[in-house]
């Protein structure tokens, strides 16, 4: 996965991992994830232990870290905020969204695990206040995650949506919602300009071979992607 607007940043370093790296949930705390972590970050050319981590509630909360933070864990947050080069902010999805923020005046970086519930919370919205700088000079990056061809609901959250009509689809009797649709708009409600914006469009669901997806393989126990960035 790249975006074309991120590559243009010399000493950006982002991305997310893959099926083969493992998987790379934090709060199971197994010794198998945390090795898959620590190869992961020495593949990429990252120490770990210049990373910040979270545990995410899936909550709208999005807090700024320094180089105090190093090697930390934040806890109860969805999203990390970074004006400081050398730190490398993470999070795991595993179909949520990571969403990837870069401000090219200010130089600060941001990353956020945007599932339904922080989706529907505005997450994207409060990283972009939450970020030092003017938000017409941020230029984000929405990863993988499950597009609206597979992210079914039912009636009881739609109510959450439905000031994104754009981004209900019904399908006979079944109804399908875009994510990436609202967190476009969420951004460009934020201050970003349109151009700016730059979806993916790879979806975890379909992608069976490159990605975990927790509503396709319904595991005993969440198995996630790694996403990062930060300045180098």
């Amino acid at each position: 996965m790249r975006f074309k607007i991120f590559d243009q940043v010399a000493d950006l370093s982002y991305g997310i991992s893959e099926k083969s790296d493992g998987a790379m949930e934090l709060a199971k705390a197994g010794l198998a994830e945390a090795k898959h972590r620590s190869d992961f970050f020495t593949r990429q050319g990252i120490d770990p232990a210049k990373t910040i981590s979270l545990r995410q509630p899936h909550s709208a909360i999005v807090k700024k870290v320094g180089a105090d933070d190093l090697g930390k864990v934040a806890a109860n947050v969805d999203g990390l905020v970074a004006d400081a080069a050398g730190l490398i902010l993470t999070v795991t999805v595993a179909d949520c969204f990571p969403i990837y923020f870069f401000n090219q005046v200010s130089r600060a970086v941001g990353l956020v695990h945007s599932g339904w519930r922080g989706t529907a919370a505005n997450i994207a919205g409060e990283a972009v206040k939450v970020m030092p700088g003017n938000p017409t000079d941020v230029i984000a990056g929405i990863g993988p995650g499950i597009q609206g061809c597979h992210f079914e609901i039912k009636e009881d959250i739609l109510e959450k949506f439905f000031q994104y009509p754009e981004a209900i689809n019904h399908h006979g009797n079944k109804i399908f919602i875009d994510l990436p649709k609202i967190i476009s708009r969420q951004l460009i409600s934020a201050g970003l300009k349109h151009q700016n914006i730059e979806n993916c469009g790879e979806c975890t669901y379909c992608l069976k071979e490159k990605y975990f997806s927790f509503r396709r393989d319904k595991p005993k126990s969440v198995e996630a992607m790694l996403a990062y960035i930060g300045l180098l």
